[in-house]
């Protein structure tokens, strides 16, 4: 019993720690990504070419990754362009191409950056024979881009724009909690579904903190150690304690206890079982909360370098974020799923009430699977028609 309190206060405090929110880290990334974004596309000349390999090009292209850097001159901070071009060197390393040194427009001054020619939105030149800069209306439509299709993914936008820090320690605490179950998987999506994957969780991590806490303070309140026979302390115990035990005591009979609906409480009714009230709160919170995530946070603008119309950004994102919280709940899936899991001696609940559930997580996972599957359709017929689609259809993505 020590140690299932040692366990429990753990927890919380694990809970506790996790919950402070972080600067987002790719917030630097932003500015170099939408310079890239602005020039994505254009057919430098040199080698390798669009032609020869469109993912080599922009990596190994002298005037392209030119270009790029000279417009992060023009306008990141230097902070920026550091960070901003350590990622991409990462990115086009792991694709197994070079990526050239900073130090390659090292002899470009401000003003030759300044007298260079600049390239507007709906410029498409056949082929551009020198190093070019956007505009700084091309640059923002391409910096727009790139954060509005990740935070819009990561629906963790807040009013002010700017993207909600990601907390990856609770990636951590979470396989730690849900049975130690390796997530590992899920982190080589792209980073644009850690903050959905954090909103699961963090709602799972609330709801099992409680019963951890609960199930402390009972163990707490059985060994407590004796009064003694000091009855003036006894007095000033029972008059702190026993607005607390009427508390507790209508906790369990209005909400913990009772039937959901009626008077039957876990017996077979409407070709199922209707769980006691509480857990069916649980359940419809845990529903409102993805049913939330599905929907709110889209950003789509005219004039977006991925995808101009505004219909087919949002059919993208949608497609997006119900893919990455189907992802995500799979986890919950399996750590519920497992007959004797740690979960169930952190909160003393019976295995029936995470069996429940697990059945009701598998439902979101998969109805949010078949939405993923049909918004990534609506967009393919709406990007390219049934060409585009026969091409995605026949991908190997998993």
């Amino acid at each position: 019993m020590k140690t299932r309190a040692i366990v429990g206060v753990l927890t919380l405090a694990l809970f506790i720690t996790s919950s402070t929110a972080e600067k987002d880290p790719r917030e630097n990334e932003y500015c170099f990504a939408g310079c890239q974004q602005a020039l994505a596309g254009l057919n430098f000349a040199g080698f390798p070419s669009l032609e020869d390999s469109y993912d080599a090009e922009p990596c190994e292209n002298s005037l392209h990754v030119q270009s790029v850097l000279l417009c992060a001159r023009a306008y990141c901070t230097t902070h920026q362009i550091h960070v901003g071009s350590r990622y991409a060197s990462g990115r086009c390393e792991a694709g197994g191409y070079g990526f050239p040194n900073l130090s390659i427009v090292d002899n470009v001054t401000t003003k030759g950056i300044q007298q260079m020619k600049t390239l507007e939105y709906g410029d498409a030149p056949d082929i551009i024979n020198t190093a070019v800069i956007p505009s700084r209306k091309l640059f923002e439509l391409g910096e727009r881009t790139v954060v509005s299709f990740k935070a819009v993914v990561l629906a963790a936008r807040h009013n002010s724009n700017r993207s909600i820090g990601v907390v990856v320690r609770w990636q951590k605490i979470a396989s730690l909690v849900l049975v130690c179950m390796p997530l590992t998987s899920c982190g080589k999506l792209q980073h644009a579904d850690y903050s959905c994957r954090k909103a699961i969780f963090i709602f799972w991590g609330i709801v099992i903190a409680i019963g951890s806490g609960a199930n402390l303070l009972t163990y707490l309140r059985a060994h407590r150690s004796t009064i003694g026979d000091r009855p003036w302390e006894a007095h000033s115990t029972n008059q702190w304690t026993a607005p607390i035990k009427r508390f507790c005591a209508q906790t369990r009979a209005l909400f913990l206890l009772p039937a959901t609906f009626g008077h039957s409480c876990c017996e077979p009714k409407w070709y199922g079982s209707i769980p006691p009230r509480a857990e069916s709160v649980i359940i419809c919170v845990y529903l409102a909360l993805n049913v939330i995530l599905c929907a709110v946070s889209y950003t789509a603008f005219p004039h977006n370098l991925d995808w101009d119309n505004k219909a087919t950004q949002i059919w993208r994102y949608f497609s997006d974020r119900t893919g990455y919280l189907s992802y995500a709940n799979f986890a919950i899936i399996f750590a519920f799923g497992i007959r004797n899991n740690i979960l169930i001696w952190l909160t003393r609940w019976h295995f029936a009430t995470f069996n429940r559930f697990h059945r009701w997580t598998a439902r979101v996972a998969a109805l949010e699977g078949i939405l993923h599957s049909v918004g990534y359709t609506v967009f393919d017929f709406r990007e390219g028609g049934y060409s585009t689609y026969i091409e995605d259809f026949a991908r190997r993505y998993w």
